[in-house]
């Protein structure tokens, strides 16, 4: 259920647990000793006595020594995610198989989704790929994979009894030709999809792997064994790496792995069902339609509208509402660059009297094809409390925090406390300095503190994350639970809600070429003022008629032009009006002072407000009478209210990557959250991948006779593999740890081969 407290499926790499994003089922080694491979013993017949490995990395100056639980030596050994088909109907009977033939891989993704961990990646090399096993981690997918085209043409596909045909259909591939022979068989289930894309993410994200697959100049994958398999990085078919092979098959959806994992199926900032992610639907209609329950859960919800706020002020993200405690995940890959969460400092459950001041930053850098790379922030405010001591409720991000952070001193965190007034402060300019502590500054909380990773998070401070050396980055990739939603008063009582936002410098610009995407978008006119209140012809002309021209004149004339809030309520509320407006209002990127730096003028913005005419003028009585300033503090009050909200300064801009140049102004440019990831998805192109070269005919023929002299030497030699368990320290000669198939068996298993009931091992 959503929002239910519960431990998520998770896989362990280097002995830590790493949660999974997504409805996934997972069985670990240290679930059920089925799966354990550690203690597999081999069968009659079976040269075997180890079916793992040690990983082993090499170290300047020392050699290779084994990885153990060391995370930057396994980033250092593993290069490459292979791709296999078990050419069975269960994945149970897949450990069977490859028991009885001495192998072992790390995972096994069954027709159900079902994914089982068999090993450890970061600690242990699997045999499943011949030499590529030292780099590599070995992934299998559930599939009989019949080969189709041919005397098998039309067979039927036997699903388990198990089985929905509709949920785990296998839909018919085209022929296509790998390593030299034309081939045809079933693809894979959705379940299955789902759960490989969530595990790559995870495996690559934390071993460093890129989330790349070997194409060619016109962006199709190469169907044959690559040229270099040495020199490719990424996520490869077992094709790749061997002449003999076909599998995953003809019938795996290469375009929608690249699309999940390049960024261009993203991830919602909530669900309002399970299931019902992006990379679960991926279909672009089925998309759109879980998008618009977003879109009516933020505009039906009050108040957190996007461009525009209830009081006729710039609001540069939504509100999206839900039961407390809600997850939230982030949009796009990204990487942590500040967060803080307060934890109660107000002496209630909330941390100030508006409610949670709680928020997470990520950093994205886009690649986009031809042009300069995409530098967007996204920013979710108002999360549930997090106990950072304890991680509770676990999120990832925090416990990579803490296995970088937590050894180094506290001390040696230096806080950059900006509590204080400054001389430059955007309060000057109306005089209240002349007064002492109008706003009650001396007794209340520091407004902006601003410290350095785990320390300052816990001090309840702004807490900045490293973005160099890149080894210290916190990554956290699309659909990672990054809090839950918290409480906030937007003017209607206590919500439970979070603000997500994304924004941008001026750096966009280059990097989203208009001439090409200026149908998605629209440029409005630019507010430099630092009052929030909107006075753009753009937006408020949309209030009073349909289109601007069905203005009067003199609304446009008038100096006070006002708004009322149950006008801007209701067209965004009633349903069936205003669709075109809202749409165009999607579309439209801003640029004003951010709601939450140090440069808003709070008095202003208030005193702008419709709601503050009475108040404003009790502020006027303070200057005039300071016996009535000190009986009289409403608006001094409702400031204080909303300073613990203040978090962006020219400090923190600077360290996050905003690049404002000159003097810091807090003015930056902003989008439609939801709208800007599905434009991402299914619109941005963006597209960069690296280009690889498959092997020719000829070649193909060499690399299938040197397999059969190397396997044949070794069956006259009686060599087992097991004797490169010393893993020298000075040569590469622990790397060939080889497949027990020959050619000739491994045609034979794919082409003629036995019935797969045939190929269990006897009781």
């Amino acid at each position: 259920m959503i929002g239910q407290q519960r431990r998520r499926a998770g896989i362990w790499i280097c002995g830590e647990w790493h949660p999974l994003a997504g409805n996934v089922r997972v069985v670990t080694f240290r679930d059920d000793p089925y799966w354990d491979y550690r203690n597999v013993q081999a069968p009659p017949g079976v040269e075997r006595e180890r079916y793992l490995l040690p990983r082993r990395a090499r170290v300047e100056g020392v050699g290779t020594v084994p990885v153990g639980t060391n995370l930057e030596y396994a980033r250092q050994a593993t290069e490459v995610a292979i791709l296999h088909t078990d050419g069975l109907r269960t994945a149970r009977l897949t450990q069977q198989v490859l028991i009885a033939k001495g192998l072992s891989t790390h995972f096994i993704i069954d027709w159900d989704g079902t994914l089982y961990q068999c090993a450890d990646p970061g600690t242990y090399v699997a045999l499943h790929a011949a030499e590529q096993n030292r780099r590599s981690v070995g992934i299998d997918l559930n599939n009989d994979l019949p080969e189709l085209h041919g005397r098998h043409k039309g067979q039927a596909y036997r699903h388990p009894e198990e089985a929905d045909p509709k949920l785990h259909r296998r839909p018919v591939s085209e022929v296509m030709r790998i390593n030299g022979a034309r081939v045809q068989s079933y693809g894979y289930t959705d379940p299955q999809y789902i759960t490989l894309i969530e595990l790559i993410k995870v495996v690559c994200s934390v071993l460093d792997i890129p989330m790349e697959h070997p194409v060619d100049e016109r962006g199709e994958v190469i169907a044959s064994m690559l040229d270099d398999p040495f020199g490719f990085r990424g996520i490869a078919a077992h094709w790749h790496t061997s002449a003999n092979r076909w599998d995953p098959g003809p019938g795996f959806d290469w375009q929608r792995l690249y699309h999940a994992l390049r960024g261009e199926h993203n991830s919602f900032p909530m669900l309002t069902r399970a299931g019902q992610n992006v990379a679960d639907l991926l279909a672009p209609e089925l998309v759109h339609e879980a998008a618009n329950e977003l879109y009516r859960n933020n505009e039906r919800g009050g108040g957190g509208y996007y461009p525009i706020g209830i009081n006729q002020n710039w609001h540069g993200g939504i509100h999206l509402h839900g039961p407390r405690g809600r997850e939230v995940h982030a949009m796009v890959d990204g990487v942590l660059v500040a967060a803080r969460f307060g934890q109660g400092r107000t002496g209630s459950e909330h941390n100030t009297p508006l409610g949670s001041n709680n928020f997470v930053l990520l950093r994205h850098d886009i690649p986009m094809p031809r042009t300069e790379t995409l530098r967007v922030f996204s920013l979710f405010m108002h999360l549930e409390n997090l106990d950072t001591e304890h991680n509770t409720p676990p999120v990832e991000w925090l416990r990579k925090v803490v296995r970088l952070h937590e050894g180094e001193e506290r001390e040696r965190e230096e806080a950059l406390d900006l509590s204080a007034l400054r001389e430059d402060d955007p309060l000057a300019d109306i005089g209240l300095q002349d007064y002492d502590d109008p706003l009650g500054m001396q007794s209340a909380e520091p407004y902006l503190e601003v410290g350095r990773r785990l320390a300052a998070l816990r001090r309840g401070q702004v807490a900045l994350f490293d973005l160099e050396p890149e080894d210290r980055r916190i990554l956290v990739p699309a659909g990672e639970t990054i809090g839950q939603l918290g409480m906030f008063d937007d003017g209607d009582g206590m919500k439970p809600m979070v603000h997500v936002e994304v924004f941008a410098d001026g750096s966009w610009q280059k990097a989203i070429d208009m001439g090409t995407h200026a149908r998605f978008w629209v440029e409005i006119e630019e507010d430099v003022g630092r009052s929030l209140r909107i006075e753009t012809d753009d937006i408020l002309g949309l209030f009073t008629g349909t289109s601007r021209r069905r203005h009067s004149r003199s609304f446009f004339q008038r100096k006070n032009r006002e708004v009322l809030p149950t006008t801007i309520e209701d067209f965004f509320a009633v349903p069936g009006e205003n669709e075109t407006a809202r749409e165009w209002l999607r579309k439209a990127i801003t640029r004003h002072v951010s709601e939450w730096s140090d440069q808003v003028n709070w008095v202003k913005a208030l005193a702008d407000a419709q709601t503050w005419a009475e108040k404003t003028q009790q502020f006027d009585r303070l200057f005039r009478d300071r016996t009535a300033r000190r009986r009289d503090g409403v608006f001094t009050r409702e400031i204080r209210r909303f300073l613990p909200f203040v978090w962006l300064n020219s400090e923190v801009a600077e360290h996050i990557g905003l690049r404002f140049g000159g003097e810091w102004n807090g003015l930056l440019y902003h989008f439609h959250p939801l709208y800007f990831m599905l434009w991402l998805t299914f619109n941005s192109s963006s597209r960069v991948q690296a280009l690889s070269r498959g092997m020719s005919a000829r070649r193909l023929r060499q690399e299938r006779e040197r397999r059969r002299r190397e396997d044949e030497r070794r069956r006259i030699e009686g060599a087992s593999p097991d004797e490169a368990e010393d893993f020298p320290t000075d040569d590469e000669t622990w790397v060939t740890e080889l497949e027990e198939d020959s050619p000739e068996e491994v045609l034979r298993d794919f082409w003629g081969r036995p019935a797969p009931d045939e190929w269990r091992p006897p009781d």
